[in-house]
């Protein structure tokens, strides 16, 4: 017997519900973007964790609002770096070191040895740690005074210089080796090149710094809180950025070879992505999503990465002028064209907020807040039903009702009356006569 159309329809319903169940969501959300463009040469960003202020350095310094309105700016401006609350901002030009506060006041500059190649600052504007050409990483207090100096390798200069999200752990490398410091400046371990391979040319710090990822030509490194090598991973080709989650459970990597890997904290590769040429029809040869610039025909490696707090987001900016958000699955969340290729990109800790540079311009990205959900309408007012009022039987006569008897308490009785009961019942006497010859033989007696 067929079934019926009605039948029919629910059961296709229910296919539908089903289906919708099982297959993956894909990632939705809503972004809003602004491009601030520079008069002058762009040579790094960098945003505050909570996305407060943006920073760029470079021909001119300039201070952005989050909206991207100008805050402040200032001239020159190799690198840039700013405390959390974006109170202390601290920049480089040539050899010179200088501070400012967050409404643009110089507080003072003092002059390096050598051109500074990275520069930190802990988050809460206390300690300055440079990294300069001739290998010597300076500690600069906030009084502007040099309390330490070490010297990693004179011949080699450092490539990188990285800051744990707390402030206290400074990581550097060159390609003489890898250090570690406290934020006052003493050495809590070292790898030198003669430790077969270990110098490199960009690291990355977990925010308690325990945990530090390096990239070694094109070897992954990753290392504890010690120094050891945890596990590493071969990625074929050099190694051009790296990024680690501030919970430290997840990294990335990026490589001259158009790929982005994706780890667990185990090392587990949990997946890589084609930065390179898009396939016919415009998808790309990864888990992501369509390309949204299907037309690009050239090659274009990542120059620089940054990740959320708990690693749920990655940022990236390539070489062929691309700026790409990825969540941690591997979906390609996002996609925009910048003018030029991209060099500095920088991330909030929630990953809501992300900024691209290139050379003329910053972009940035701004994923927006979840709509709050709708209430179900308030229906209007309604007068409460009325309940009818059923009145109650009338009560009985009084007269009618029967009255309780009043009951004599019973009289207690005496002791003679107890034993001439006793005595009254049959052969209690012969029992009391059988007590005689016991009572006589009694010592009481």
């Amino acid at each position: 017997m067929g079934k019926s159309p009605g039948s029919r329809v629910l059961f296709l319903a229910c296919v539908a519900l089903a289906l919708l169940v099982v297959l993956p969501v894909t990632v939705s959300a809503s972004y809003s973007l602004w491009v601030y463009r520079s008069e002058a040469d762009i040579s790094g960003v960098t945003v505050t964790p909570d996305g407060s202020a943006v920073l760029v350095c470079g021909d001119r310094i300039h201070v952005l609002n989050p909206d991207g309105s100008v805050r402040w700016k200032k001239w020159f401006g190799d690198h840039i770096s700013t405390s959390a609350d974006g109170t202390t901002v601290i920049c480089t030009f040539g050899s010179q070191i200088y501070r400012y506060s967050g409404d643009g006041t110089l507080c003072w500059d003092i002059a390096l040895d050598a051109k500074p190649r990275g520069v930190v600052v802990t988050p809460d504007g206390s300690r300055t740690i440079v990294g300069d050409t001739l290998g010597t990483v300076s500690v600069i207090d906030e009084t502007g005074e040099i309390t330490r100096e070490y010297v990693t390798d004179t011949r080699t200069e450092i490539l990188d210089v990285a800051i744990s999200g707390d402030g206290n752990t400074i990581g550097v490398i060159s390609t003489a080796g890898t250090w570690c410091f406290s934020k006052y400046g003493s050495l809590r371990w070292r790898k030198d090149e003669r430790m077969e391979g270990d110098g490199g040319q960009c690291l990355a710090l977990s925010h308690n710094g325990g945990k530090i990822v390096a990239g070694c030509e094109d070897m992954l490194r990753f290392l504890d809180n010690r120094g050891k090598v945890v596990w590493k991973y071969d990625c074929a080709r050099r190694i051009t950025a790296v990024a680690i989650s501030g919970n430290g459970e997840y990294v990335t990597a990026a490589t001259q070879g158009n790929m982005l890997l994706f780890f667990t904290a185990d090392g587990t590769l949990q997946w890589d992505f084609d930065l390179g040429k898009s396939s016919p029809g415009g998808e790309y040869t990864g888990p992501g999503i369509r390309d949204l610039n299907p037309d690009r025909t050239e090659d274009g490696w990542v120059q620089d990465i940054a990740m959320s707090e708990d690693g749920e987001w990655i940022l990236t900016g390539s070489t062929n002028k691309l700026v790409r958000l990825f969540c941690r699955d591997g979906t390609l969340v996002r996609s925009e064209r910048a003018d030029n290729p991209v060099t500095s990109i920088a991330l909030t800790e929630d990953g809501s907020f992300g900024i691209a540079g290139t050379n003329s311009q910053v972009i940035a990205l701004i994923r927006e807040p979840d709509p709050e959900p709708i209430s179900p309408p308030v229906p209007p007012d309604v007068a409460s039903p009325v309940i009818p009022v059923v009145p109650a039987p009338r009560p009985e006569d009084p007269d009618m009702i029967t009255q309780p008897v009043a009951v004599e308490p019973p009289v207690p009785l005496q002791e003679e009356d107890i034993l001439r009961n006793y005595l009254s019942e049959p052969g209690a006497a012969h029992d009391i006569l059988r007590m005689f010859p016991a009572l006589m033989n009694s010592p009481f007696r």
